[in-house]
This record gives structure tokens, sequence and C-alpha cells, in this order.
């Protein structure tokens, strides 16, 4: 509530027009209704989302003199940064279609990642432009990411010396953290033997996140290899994953069910502490964190490294294993996680949401990391807040030569200044990378019209070689494989969020369409171009017939242009067209993956990481948003929304003009589809509801998403959940006491899964040293005769799956003494005192 409050007042400070007050001020007065007080549960999620995905989106107080501190900020990890369980502000689920070894990474452009980025673009005192890379993935572990397999395949590859700021959450699923939530709190999948197998999972993964730090501080290390030295490395710690230490299960206890009479045998009613151990494990690996940073930071000259404990802000919001956020009775935290079936919510098979973040969670994530680390400035306290710099620009860069016999001459000049040109270029860029293309005609590479003869580099030193050492021959007829030549270049991997620039050398014209293979044109080129955010496409031409109508349209719609040059001034001619590329304003739509839409839905497109360079503003923001190259709106400000009534895939354009008249391109996928997953509607298994992953476990051809027949069966097959409410319980000897459990049934809550036909529950205290008065009521009261602590124990079934829970019943002598207890046992206050001084004393000695 105080976050969603500060937001508000923030922005109705900033509100520019009467309109937009009002809207905040409606806003502020629904927010204070329905988040305060008993009543808070029921302010819904979506309405929640929507408005702070509303307050992220708002336009506020936009400076058009500031000239502002270009970023790249990069996530890695795993599903808690991916994106897991976030959700569009008409709550649906917005996850987009890219995997690893064919399984979702759930990435979602309304994660707490993309929420931070949106809100720090969006507020004018920061005075940046993020450009943000998302390479976590759902799954990763830290060892997939530092062996570049599995789910961390590539995530590595996202950081390079452009990346100002690198964002990790990833670790828990090293220690099998998940498993260790889906065994303890809902007794999956193993429903038997469940404690022993909850123990085990915990043992383990405590085991294993002591052995963390090392690979944590491994892992920083690849970061600062492949970045800068003043890349800020930012670890994002997890919550809790229960949020009291109220849980426990009872090992030993035997349940045995019929139809129609069943009997609960107490074997030996050990109670396992797994709420508290869940924490405890939790509390381990932040140990774990901290002391990797500041492993990490020790060894350098200043602190580039921070950690950023969560536990504190999601307070009160974890997972609930005994399922109190379902007692709308109590003034309770709203939870914040999806836990699994009974969330509010649940849409689908959905197993990926599970113990994520909600889209609360989400949001206040974000919004946390805005409002106190910022860009991070304070947290890796050695490097200074990002100032604005004529060198704040990355750039790839591609070389495509023609290689015929006649280019000789031009390929030596272009090598003879290449070094003094690249070496100039990067004293004032934060990072280049260059290739080399060559092309020349049909099969004159083996079986290929064009070869890469270098990747993308770094090392100026290698392209300037491999420059010199292309070899002039061959040809005969006029025209070449140009377009094959730029392909060649494309199809390379550029990085995303820099300025992408292909120069091509040459004295002939294209062959239009090229008469082999897939029969290039023009268009084929500047689509490809397009698609890559563009490839601003140049041309030095040292004969005037080579500047063709297809070369004309390609330069003028990629955002190049063609120069002409005799073979001695090609050196001069690269390092004007440098200049001009880097002196244009950067444009960015917002996203390296595009836009999945549903149809009907409005489409919000971010510009607000675009910027101008040398000290010039941006003041015209054009949008095309079928990519056919009219610009549909035009706006003063880096945001527009827009509605798709049909189904459509494409790309939208933004070109930006700044003060001088100078403009950037930019180019983004747009998909919109009836569930807005990214697959056509006639190939989606399931096309009316939102699963990009397209499993289909059955084979029959829907998809698990839809199949109610696979959905209904998982659900008979999963245990029934049972939740003991208003826990820790604390009462006085002889003297009645209201208890409440809550039973979950799989398949409730609009999973779609049929309803059980009945469920049995039962109270049971250990040795029945307490009275229930009515033991198969899940509402009822309990009084216990003597003092002490209790064992309370509440078995359930569902005639196919049993469960059981407990918690502790704490019995006072006195009201005076009601709550004061050891750990495991009732004591007066001057025995607690005594233990309590005792402890701190021996502390101190330590």
């Amino acid at each position: 509530v105080a976050t969603a409050t500060q937001i508000l007042t923030s922005y109705k400070f900033n509100a520019q027009t009467k309109k937009q007050t009002r809207a905040l001020n409606d806003a502020d007065g629904a927010l204070k209704q329905h988040l305060v007080g008993p009543r808070a549960r029921s302010f819904s999620v979506k309405n929640f989302v929507a408005l702070s995905l509303l307050l992220s989106s708002l336009t506020v107080s936009i400076s058009v003199n500031a000239q502002v501190v270009p970023l790249k900020v990069v996530l890695l990890g795993d599903s808690s940064a991916a994106g897991n369980g976030a959700r569009d502000e008409s709550d649906e689920r917005n996850y987009l279609p890219d995997s690893k070894e064919d399984d979702l990474c759930y990435r979602s452009p309304t994660s707490w990642f993309s929420q931070y980025v949106n809100l720090m673009n969006r507020d004018d005192s920061k005075n940046v432009a993020i450009a943000k890379d998302v390479a976590a993935c759902s799954g990763a572990t830290i060892a997939d990411i530092l062996n570049d397999e599995n789910k961390g395949a590539d995530q590595l590859k996202a950081i390079d010396p452009g990346t100002d700021i690198a964002i990790i959450s990833a670790g828990i699923n090293d220690m099998g953290f998940t498993d260790v939530l889906k065994q303890c709190i809902f007794h999956y999948p193993n429903p038997v033997t469940y404690v022993d197998a909850c123990r085990k999972l915990i043992d383990d993964a405590e085991e294993i996140a002591a052995a963390l730090e090392a690979s944590y501080v491994s892992l920083f290390q690849r970061i600062q290899q492949e970045s800068r030295p003043d890349t800020k490395i930012v670890l994002v710690g997890y919550p809790y994953g229960a949020v009291d230490d109220s849980y426990y299960l009872v090992d030993g206890v035997d349940i045995e069910f019929e139809l129609s009479t069943w009997n609960l045998v107490d074997v030996s009613a050990e109670r396992y502490a797994a709420g508290q151990r869940i924490r405890e494990i939790g509390e381990r690996l932040d140990q774990a964190q901290e002391n990797a940073v500041k492993s990490f930071n020790a060894g350098l000259a200043n602190d580039v490294a921070c950690f950023v404990n969560t536990k504190a802000l999601f307070a009160g919001h974890e997972p609930d294993p005994n399922l109190n956020f379902l007692d709308d009775s109590e003034d309770r935290l709203p939870l914040w996680f999806w836990e699994s079936f009974e969330v509010e919510g649940f849409q689908g098979f959905d197993m990926s949401a599970w113990f994520h973040y909600n889209p609360l969670g989400h949001a206040a994530l974000g919004n946390y990391l805005f409002q106190e680390y910022s860009d991070f400035s304070s947290c890796a306290s050695g490097l200074a807040a990002p100032t604005p710099d004529e060198s704040d620009v990355s750039v790839d860069i591609a070389f495509v030569f023609d290689t015929t016999g006649s280019m000789a001459d031009d390929i030596a000049s272009a090598a003879a200044s290449a070094i003094d040109t690249l070496s100039a270029l990067q004293a004032n860029v934060t990072s280049l990378r260059g290739s080399v293309v060559e092309y020349r005609d049909d099969r004159c590479f083996g079986d290929l019209p064009a070869r890469v003869a270098l990747n993308f580099t770094f090392d100026i030193n290698s392209i300037q070689s491999t420059i010199e050492g292309l070899w002039a021959n061959g040809g005969g007829d006029y025209p070449e494989s140009l377009y094959s030549g730029l392909m060649a270049a494309f199809n390379l991997e550029w990085r995303t969020g820099v300025k992408k620039v292909a120069i091509v050398f040459t004295d002939a014209p294209p062959q239009d369409p090229e008469p082999f293979g897939a029969r290039l044109t023009y268009q084929d080129v500047i689509e490809k171009s397009l698609s890559l955010d563009p490839v601003a496409a140049y041309f030095i031409q040292t004969s005037s017939g080579a500047a063709t109508n297809g070369v004309s349209e390609i330069a003028a719609t990629t955002g190049g242009e063609i120069f002409s040059s005799s073979r001695d001034t090609v050196g001069a001619v690269v390092e004007e067209i440098l200049e001009e590329a880097l002196t244009t304003p950067f444009a960015w739509l917002g996203t390296s993956t595009g836009y999945y839409a549903y149809t009907n839905a409005p489409v919000t497109f971010d510009g607000y990481g675009s910027f101008a360079k040398s000290g010039k503003n941006l003041t015209l923001y054009e949008w095309d948003f079928d990519g056919d190259g009219t610009y549909d709106q035009s706006t003063t400000v880096p945001t527009v929304t827009y509605i798709y009534l049909g189904s459509f895939s494409g790309l939208a354009q933004l070109r930006v003009t700044d003060s001088e008249g100078l403009q950037g391109l930019a180019t983004a996928i747009v998909d919109v589809s009836v569930d807005g997953d990214g697959i056509a509607d006639g190939d989606d298994n399931c096309p009316t509801i939102h699963n990009p992953d397209q499993i289909d476990t059955t084979g029959n051809g829907v998809g698990d998403a839809c199949d109610e027949s696979f959905i209904s069966d998982f659900y008979e097959s999963f245990p029934v959940k049972a939740g003991i409410l208003g826990t820790p319980y604390t009462g006085v000897a002889g003297e009645d006491m209201s208890i409440e459990g809550r039973i979950v049934l799989p398949g409730a809550e609009g999973s779609g899964a049929t309803e059980p036909t009945f469920v049995r529950s039962r109270w049971y205290v250990e040795e029945n040293k307490c009275i229930i008065e009515d033991e198969a009521e899940l509402q009822t009261t309990i009084q216990c005769p003597e003092p002490g602590v209790y064992t309370l124990l509440l078995a359930a079934t569902n005639g196919s799956t049993n469960t059981s829970v407990a918690t502790l019943v704490e019995i006072a002598e006195n009201e005076t003494s009601k709550g004061k207890r050891g750990k495991d046992g009732i004591c007066s206050e001057y025995v607690c005192m005594f233990v309590w001084l005792t402890a701190f004393t021996m502390m101190m000695m330590n």
C-alpha cells in the first residue's frame, strides 16, 4: 500500500493536465479503499496489475532539453528473473515464445525487471534511456550459465563491453528449492512418505546452498571478463519460501482411509518444523550470496557488485502453507506469490507459475528496485552515478566487400586505413565490434556466392588483417551477388541495443533477382535488415553504375546512404559514414524480442530507450504500426498505444527526430493473435488459450493448456491440500479456543477439472491431551486442560489422495503468560529472560 501510494503521489505531483490529475486522484482513492483494512483481499489481482501497469506507463514531466544517459541493462538468471507468474493489464498470461531446448523460458514484458526498467525510463529525474536485454530463462542454474548449456545457454553472450548493469537472480534451482516447496507444501510428487521426502530435499538444499558462494564468484568474474571494469553487477536475492515458521508436518502418522469409515493411527507423531526449515535454507542462500559479493569486491579497487536482499520487502506476502491467505475474515497482507491450484486467477494448465511472484509481487519488486536502488550507484558504492558522455553508444559494423578482380585497389585502400579509422572510432564509443564478409558471384566460394571471412570480434587488429587478406579475383560479368553478401552479414549474431551498420564496398550493381539459390531481391534484403532493428546499409561505390534502384531503396529504407569515392579516398569515406552513423539519434522500440498481443487489446509501444547525441534532444516520434512504410501516428513523447482489430504478424517501426533534424530508425516484431502467444491461430494447438510452449503430452493434437481430459486426469491424481488457518494458536489452560481448517481440492477455482465427489477431514491432538469439540468439522473448538505445547494435526482425504498438516498449540497457565514461551516449550518471563541473557552473553564472549 505504501509503495503504490508513493508512486501515485509522485505522479500526481508531476501531472501535466487536469484530466491526468483527476485520473490519478481516482486511482488513489480506489487504492486506499480496497487495500487498507480488513477487506484488503477484495482488491483483485487484475485491478492491482492494471493500476501498477498504468502507473509504470504514464508519461509525466518529460524534459525535452536534458541529454539522457543511455544504459544497457542485461538480465541473467532463472524463472524468478525471466517472468514466471507475470500477467498483463487484463490479467492474461503474456509469456514470449522463446525457448531453450524446446522448453519455454517464460520471459514476460511485465516482469519485475521490465517494470523496473519502465519506471526508470519514465522518470525524468533519473535522466536515463535504458535498453534492456532479457537473457534469463526459466529453469536455469548458475552451472548452466557458466557452462553455456541447457537453460543457461547463450546467457553470458548477452554480456559485452557495452553492458552497464548486469542484474542476476539465480541459484535457487541449483539447490532444488522449487522441489522443496512442491514436496513440503503440496506433497507433490510424493504424497505418501512426504515428510521424509521433504526433510531430505531440505537437507540437500542446505548443503548445496553452503557451496554456492564459489559459483557466484565465478559468475561475477565471467561477467566482468565479458564486460568492463566499471560494469555494475547486481545480485537480487529471493524472498522466504514460507511466510512464517508455524507450518509443521507430522512424521510417523499412518492415515488409513476407506469410503465409509476412516481411522488415523498415531505411530510416533514426531513433528517436523517444515516452515522453519524452509526459511532457514533461504537464509543460508542469502549468506552465500552476501559472502560472494564481499569476496568478489575484496579483490577489486572499487566495489562493483552488490546484493539486494528482498526478504524484508516480501515479509508477510510469501507463500503460506497454512492457507491463511484464503481467510477473508482477518486483516492479512495480500499474497505476492502464486501457490498452486487454489490461487485466484489460475488460468488453464500453468504449473510454471507455482511458487513464483504473482503480478503483485512483480510490481512490488520492480518498484522497490526503482525507488531504493535506481541505477545501483548507492549499492555498487565504488562506482559513480552515470553522466552524459559522447561515447555512450556501442556499435556493430559489418564490412562487406565485393572481391571480384576489379576491386583489388579498393580493398587495399580500405585495409590501409582500417586500423586508424577503427582505432579512432573505438576511442569514441563504449564498445565496437567488426566483421568481414566477401561476395563475388554464383558458386565462387564452393557452393556459396558469399562467405563470412571474419565473424564479429572486438579485436580491431583481426579486422584489419582479415581485410588485408582478402583476394580479389574472378567476376567477368558486370552485376555481382551483392544481396547474398548483405544477407551473409545480416545472418551473423548482431547485438541488441547497439548501433548496427553494414558498409558495402563495390564497383558493380547487384544481380536482381539473383539467378540462383533463394533468388534474392532487394525487398528480401530490406526485410531482413528491418527485422534486425535494423542494420543501416551504407554503400561506397567506386563506379557510377553500382547504385541501382534496388541499392537506393535498401539505403533509404534501412537508414543508410550511398557514397561515391575514388580508389584513394575510400578510407576518408569510411570515416564520414561512421561519423554520420554515430551522430544520428539512437532509436529503440523497447524490446529485443518483440510485442506479442491479443487481438482487440491495447498494445503500448515503448520508445523510451531512444536518445539523441551531441547534446541534442529528441523532438518527434513517428510510429508505423504495420511496417508498410507509412507512419500512422506522430507524438512528442516516446510512447503510444494501438489496438490491432485482427490477427497481425509483421514489424512495427519507430522513427525518431532530434532537434537538428537528424533521424534514427528502430523496428520490433509484432505478433497479434486470439490468444497472444505468438503462434498463428491456424497452427495453434490451443487457439484460445495462451500456450506458447505448445506442450501436448497425450499427442492428440490438443495442447495440455486446453485439453480438458488431460487436465482432469492430472488434477484428480494430485494430492488434496489441507491448511490450518489463524496460526499460530495460543490459548489458556481450561478455556475453549477456536480453530479453523481449510481443504483445497485439486481442480477448484476455475481450473476446469471435475471436483471430487466428497472430502473428509479430521482434527487430532497428540496423545489426545486436548478435547476437540467436533473432530470432523473444519471450524470447531479445542480445550487443553494443562499448559504446554501440543501438536495439532488436520488430516483429509478426497477418496483417492490423503494429506495432513500440523501446527503448534501453545497453552499458557493464565492470560498473563499467554504467548510467552521458549522455542520448544512454555517458560515464565524470568526463565525466558535468563535463557535469552545467557545466550546473548555467550555470543558476545565468542
